[in-house]
């Protein structure tokens, strides 16, 4: 054998040893990978079976609530549309029901300061003359509004009585249908004028007559209706307290019952 062969069977032996762990390594390395790739396909498909789970226990809740929801309302679904509520009075004019005063008193008073600025800052004096327009308009409203009415009410407490008789705080309702027309508000009722209820008691509706006085109050700090709207948000700083006595009544009847008179659904 030459000594060129010898070289190059020396040379060929030592390529093949090189590449011998070369290789074993990529032989073990794709096993490595197969295991790894089938551990992880394994697991996506653990997690593709929770989250088909945990969907189908989403739309179940879902359907919970959806019949929770119909059984609050009777069966009619937020989307459905809202029935009006039942009113047979005109609540157009101020005399008809507390929220028809407060309705009045608003539009009075968008009329009334529709071109007068409030000012930016309190304390300005563009604020400053706004306030005192706002007290002007309150005592002017205090005699304008002062009306005779005659309203349906619900007895809601008896808040004091003395001597003289009683405070009550009422609920204003339909006569026919039962319908609250605005929040209760606060009245004096005449010890002399007081028997029809002190026989009635007051679970009965009744049918008040009185003088009803808006009583609107100046809150400097309140520019808005805010979360809460009690007092009453009139406009910018005016309010109408119905925790004051609003209704003084000078004579009380029992009267039919809305469902006497017709129902609701009458």
């Amino acid at each position: 054998m030459s000594r060129s062969t010898m070289s190059r069977l020396t040379m060929l032996a030592i390529g093949i040893m090189l590449l011998l762990p070369a290789s074993q390594a990529s032989a073990q390395s794709d096993a490595d990978l197969r295991r790894e790739n089938q551990r992880l396909a394994a697991r996506v498909a653990e997690l593709e079976k929770e989250l088909e789970a945990a969907l189908q226990r989403i739309r179940d809740l879902e359907a919970q609530n959806a019949a929770l929801r119909g059984s609050a309302t009777g069966g009619r679904q937020p989307s459905d549309p809202v029935e009006p509520e039942k009113v047979s009075i005109d609540e157009s004019k101020p005399d008809a029901s507390p929220r028809a005063l407060l309705a009045a008193l608003k539009k009075n008073y968008e009329e009334s300061f529709k071109s007068q600025s409030m000012g930016e800052a309190p304390g300005s004096r563009e604020r400053s003359m706004y306030l005192r327009s706002v007290e002007q308009w309150h005592a002017r409203m205090a005699r304008e509004m002062r009306q005779t009415v005659e309203w349906h009410v619900r007895i809601v407490t008896q808040v004091a009585s003395g001597d003289k008789g009683y405070t009550l705080e009422l609920q204003a309702i339909d006569p026919r249908h039962g319908t609250h027309l605005g929040d209760p508000f606060l009245a004096t009722l005449p010890k002399n004028r007081a028997r029809p209820i002190e026989q009635g008691g007051t679970a009965r509706v009744y049918v008040v007559r009185g003088v009803v006085t808006p009583r609107l109050r100046l809150n400097p700090d309140r520019t808005s209706v805010g979360p809460v709207d009690n007092p009453k948000f009139v406009g910018p700083f005016s309010e109408l307290n119905l925790r004051e006595v609003l209704l003084e009544i000078n004579g009380a009847t029992p009267a039919e019952t809305p469902d006497d008179a017709g129902g609701a659904g009458g």
